[in-house]
C-alpha cells in the first residue's frame, strides 16, 4: 500500500548502484511495490516519446530513458521537479512542472501513471494524503486522466497504469471503455490488504478510424443498449458519433440507423447524417434537453406547438412505411431544440405495411395526462382510444386528433 515511510532506496536490478534519499522530501512518494511492478511494464512496452505523469521521484522516467527517444516527466508538484532535476542527469529526459495534461504538448507514444489511487481515509496524516488519495472514492483523479489522456496519446501509442483493487477496478474498466480505449491487463500483484493491476491501454480501432476522418475532441456523452454516444468537432462543427457498444451483440444496429436517416433526413425528419462506417455513424449534433427534463419547464402554448409539430414528424413516417419504434415510451428519443422535436436513435427503425408511430404516440399522452392537465391541456381520454382505433396516416386524421387535444375544455 502506497505510504510515507522516508528511508534510503536502493533500486536493485532497475537502477543498480543508483540511491536516493527521501528525507529532504517528504511531499515524494517514493517508489514502493506499484511503482517496481508499473516499471516492469515500462520496461517491456515504453517507447518512442515518452510521458511520465506524476513523475514523483523519477524513478519511472529514468527507467523509460533507457530505451526511449525523449522523456517528459511531469508532476503537479515544485518539490518532485526539483527533487528529479537534482537527481537524474539522463540526457534525454525534461522535467516539467504540470498538472495533469496542462503544460503537455502531445502525441506521445507511450504515457505512463502511477496516479495516488486510494480512497479518502481522514485517519491518514494530510501530508501523506496529499501523495496517496486518488479522491474520495480513489478513482477520481485517475479517472480525470483517462478522460484527457487519448487526445495526446499518438495512434498506436500506449497508456501504462497501475492503479489498487481499492480503486474500484469496474469503474476504471467502464471509464475506458466510454473513452474510447481498450485495455489489457499485463500484470498482477498481490500485497497485504489489496491487489495492484497494471493495465495496457491503447486506442480502440473506431477511435483511430474516426481520427482519421478528421473528428477531434472527442467526449463521452451518453450511453445506449447498442451504442456509446460521442461528441467532437469535424471542421468547424459539433458532432455526434454514436459508436457500437462493446457489449451489444447488435452488430448490424450502427448501420441500420445509417441508412434510415439516410431517408428520414429527406423527409426533414432526425438530425443529420454526415457519415458511416461499419462501427460508427456521424451526424450534426443536436443541442437541447431530452424531452422529459424538458417538458416540466415549457407552458401550454409551447407544448401545443410541440406536439402538432411532433405528430406531424411521426405522420410523415407512417405515410412513408417507417416505424420509428419506442414511441410509446420515447423520453430519451426526442430532443427539444428550442421548442423545435427533433428525433434521435434509428437503430431500430424499419419499413413496415402497418406503421404506428402516431397512435404510439398517442399512448404515451394518455400516461402523460395528470401532467398535461396541470399545464391546462384537457382532452378527452375515450375520444383519443377511439380515433386510434380508426386512425389512418391522412393528414385529414392528423387535424381530428389535433381538435381531440386541443380544442376540449375538460378531461373525461
Amino acid at each position: 500500500m502506497k505510504n510515507t515511510t522516508f528511508y534510503r532506496i536502493n533500486f536493485n536490478n532497475y537502477l543498480s548502484d543508483y540511491v536516493l534519499v527521501f528525507g529532504m522530501y517528504d511531499t515524494i512518494y517514493e517508489p514502493r511495490e506499484d511503482t517496481y511492478l508499473l516499471g516492469r511494464a515500462v520496461s517491456r512496452y515504453a517507447h518512442g516519446r515518452v510521458l511520465d505523469m506524476g513523475t514523483g521521484s523519477g524513478y519511472l522516467a529514468h527507467l523509460a530513458a533507457r530505451k526511449a527517444k525523449r522523456v517528459v516527466a511531469v508532476d503537479i508538484n515544485p518539490e518532485a521537479i526539483a527533487y528529479c532535476r537534482k537527481q537524474h542527469h539522463d540526457r534525454n529526459i525534461t522535467f516539467i512542472e504540470s498538472n495533469l495534461f496542462s503544460a503537455c504538448v502531445g502525441p506521445f507514444d507511450t504515457i505512463i501513471f502511477n496516479p495516488p489511487y486510494l480512497p479518502y481515509d481522514k485517519r491518514e496524516p494530510l501530508q501523506s494524503r496529499l501523495i496517496t488519495t486518488g479522491g474520495k472514492h480513489g478513482y477520481e483523479l485517475l479517472v480525470r486522466f483517462i478522460q484527457q489522456s487519448s487526445r495526446y496519446l499518438s495512434s498506436r501509442g500506449v497508456i501504462l497504469i497501475v492503479f489498487s483493487s481499492l480503486t474500484n477496478k469496474e469503474k476504471i474498466d467502464e471509464v475506458i471503455m466510454q473513452s474510447l480505449l481498450e485495455k489489457e491487463m499485463v500484470m498482477m500483484q498481490r500485497i497485504p490488504h489489496e491487489q495492484l493491476y497494471v493495465y495496457r491501454i491503447t486506442k480502440t480501432p473506431v477511435y483511430t478510424v474516426l481520427e482519421k476522418t478528421g473528428v477531434t475532441e472527442l467526449a463521452f456523452f451518453a450511453k445506449g443498449k447498442r451504442g456509446l454516444v460521442f461528441t467532437g468537432q469535424l471542421g468547424n462543427k459539433t458532432i455526434a458519433a454514436k459508436v457500437h457498444h462493446p457489449m451489444s451483440r447488435a452488430l448490424e444496429a450502427l448501420a441500420r440507423e445509417a441508412r434510415m436517416l439516410n431517408v428520414v433526413n429527406k423527409l426533414g425528419i432526425g438530425p443529420k447524417l454526415l457519415g458511416h462506417g461499419k462501427w460508427y455513424v456521424l451526424y450534426e449534433f443536436v443541442p437541447g434537453e431530452q424531452f422529459r427534463y424538458r417538458l416540466p419547464s415549457m407552458n401550454k402554448d409551447n407544448l401545443k406547438k410541440f406536439f402538432k409539430s411532433l405528430l406531424l414528424q411521426l405522420l410523415m413516417l407512417d405515410k412513408h412505411g417507417i416505424a420509428k419504434e419506442e414511441m410509446s415510451n420515447p423520453y430519451k428519443h426526442i430532443i427539444v431544440d428550442g421548442a423545435k422535436p427533433v428525433l434521435l436513435d434509428f437503430e431500430r427503425a424499419h419499413k413496415t405495411k402497418r406503421p404506428h408511430n402516431v397512435t404510439q404516440f398517442c399512448s404515451y399522452l394518455l400516461r402523460l395526462q395528470p401532467l398535461l392537465v396541470r399545464k391546462k391541456i384537457r382532452f378527452s381520454r375515450n375520444a383519443v382510444i377511439a380515433w386510434a382505433k380508426n386512425y389512418r396516416p391522412q393528414q385529414q386524421y392528423l387535424n381530428k386528433l389535433l381538435r381531440i387535444l386541443f380544442s376540449h375544455g375538460r378531461t373525461l
